[in-house]
Formats: C-alpha cells, structure tokens, sequence
C-alpha cells in the first residue's frame, strides 16, 4: 500500500520509507518523489514532477512542469528538465543542458549540454542538438 505524506512546500513523498532526499534538495508544490529515487545535493523538484524508480537527481539540477525522470536515469549539475519532458532507462542529462517541449530522452543516451526540445535521443553522448561526440 502506498501512502502519500507532505513534505516542504506542499510536495509528497510516495512510499517514505524507501526514498532518500539529503543535503539541500527541495521537494516543492505537487511534485512527487515515489519508490526508490534519490534526490540530493541542491537539486530542486518543482510544479507537477515525478521522479521515480531508482532516478537521482543531484548537484543544482531542477526538474518542473510536467517532467518525468524514471527507471535509472540521472539529471544532475546545472540540467534543467521541465516541460512535458521525460528521461528515463539509463540515460544521463548533466552541465547545463535543458531538456523541454515533449523530449524523451532514454536508453544510454548522455546529454551534456544545449536545448533539447521535443526531441527524442535513445543513444550516443551529445553537446548540443546536431553535436554528436
């Protein structure tokens, strides 16, 4: 059974007993932290998000609007996921990328930097849209 409790800023927590927030990290609004998903450092979660499953976000990351990170992805440094946006499988977004509009980011893709909008990228490590290393 889960159960949903409050906490900071009116965010929730999906089964409490398993999450992990540490440091810094902001749960804010409606945003949703549920199985086994970390979030640490400064990172911020905001608006409607959910991160779940074993995702960390981490650094001064924030993920808002509508966004998802799920199964073992990871969003961390200065990444901005907002939107309708969606990281999820093993795919990493870090430095100062932003991921919005409708981008899915999944599988083992790296995504290290530039605006990623309505996009969707499954593998390889990109600098920015069309900059493939």
């Amino acid at each position: 059974m889960k159960t949903t409790l409050p906490l900071s800023d009116d965010g929730f927590v999906i089964n409490r007993p398993q999450f992990h927030i540490l440091d810094k990290a902001r749960l804010r609004y409606k945003a949703q932290v549920q199985d086994l998903a970390q979030i640490r450092d400064r990172a911020t979660i905001e608006d409607n998000a959910i991160v779940a499953d074993r995702a960390q976000v981490y650094g001064a990351a924030q993920v808002s609007g509508d966004a998802q990170i799920f199964g073992d992805a990871r969003v961390g440094g200065d990444a901005l996921v907002c939107d309708d946006a969606r990281v999820f499988g093993h795919a990493l977004v870090f430095g100062d990328a932003i991921v919005g509009g409708h981008a899915r980011i999944s599988g083992t893709a790296v995504i290290l930097g530039g605006y990623w909008g309505s996009t969707t990228i499954t593998e390889g490590t990109w600098k920015s849209p069309g900059r493939r290393t």
